[in-house]
């Protein structure tokens, strides 16, 4: 299947309220400045967060796209939330959306490893298509790759078949990079080492004991040091050249 699982956003459906700080936001503070005028559009939008906190931390106007139902409600409620009052929401299908506009930063968060083979070709394509020159790219996706692949192999062996986890290597990335003339700003993975979140089936004691092991010690060791073992994000930003 081109499009392995359908993306509804690992921080849930529901609307959000005041956003002061998301789980990028130290990186986001390297590589975005306040600047006025300036175009946003999130990609998978659902619930609005990333989008709430860029437009109202870094002054880009907010525009978004989702096929979740009632896309526009949720998102703008969290935008309104964060006293953004004026959006663009766009409630369809990212692969069937068409738009000629040009964005001063196109982002996703967990999208791109939801679709293989050649529709995961064009979903990246379509990110930079949309790219103004000199406009910037930031691509998140979480890391099942390495340790956190025995992880999940062991609680939730679903979830590592409902997502592509070619998508989940600093190479992967190097290459678009390399294919699409971008200039990597940041490409490195990211998180706390323990951090473990939207587990499905936990079906049996043994699983129960092991994730509830790992919650505690997610809890007591905080360290965020990067690795492709264990780290849970991979965090890609680029300029458009």
């Amino acid at each position: 299947m081109s499009q392995i699982s359908s993306k509804s956003g690992w921080e849930g459906r529901k609307s959000k309220g005041e956003i002061n700080s998301v789980v990028f936001s130290d990186i986001f503070h390297k590589y975005l400045t306040p600047v006025e005028n300036k175009t946003c559009l999130e990609i998978g939008c659902v619930p609005g967060s990333f989008l709430a906190y860029i437009c109202k931390t870094f002054q880009y106007s907010a525009e978004g796209v989702d096929y979740v139902k009632d896309t526009k409600a949720i998102v703008n409620k969290t935008l309104s939330a964060n006293g953004i009052k004026t959006s663009t929401i766009h409630e369809a299908n990212f692969l069937e959306w068409n738009n000629n506009k040009k964005y001063d930063l196109v982002c996703s968060f967990g999208f791109v490893e939801h679709f293989s083979g050649k529709t995961n070709k064009e979903v990246i394509r379509k990110h930079i298509d949309l790219l103004k020159k000199g406009g910037k790219l930031i691509i998140t996706v979480p890391n099942f790759r390495y340790l956190r692949y025995l992880i999940l192999f062991i609680l939730d062996k679903k979830r590592l078949k409902e997502h592509n986890l070619t998508t989940m290597s600093l190479s992967y990335y190097k290459k678009i990079s390399k294919e699409y003339n971008l200039k990597v700003l940041h490409l490195d993975y990211s998180g706390r080492l323990f951090k473990v979140w939207g587990l499905s089936n936990l079906s049996n004691n043994f699983q129960k004991m092991f994730f509830n092991i790992l919650k505690f010690i997610g809890k007591k060791v905080k360290t965020k040091i990067k690795t492709r073992f264990l780290s849970p994000y991979i965090v890609f930003i680029a300029e458009k050249v």
